[in-house]
C-alpha cells in the first residue's frame, strides 16, 4: 500500500494531471477526500 497526503484540490488542472498519471501506474487507486481550501477573512 502507498498513501499520499498533500495540499491541493482534485479539480485543479495540475493536481488532476498528477492523479491521472498515478492512476495509470497503479492497479487500484482510491481518493479518500478532496476538499477546497477555506477562505479566511
Amino acid at each position: 500500500n502507498f498513501y499520499v497526503d498533500f495540499e491541493g484540490h482534485a479539480k485543479n488542472p495540475r493536481i488532476a494531471e498528477m492523479l491521472d498519471k498515478i492512476n495509470h501506474e497503479t492497479l487500484f487507486m482510491k481518493i479518500l477526500g478532496s476538499y477546497p481550501s477555506a477562505k479566511l477573512n
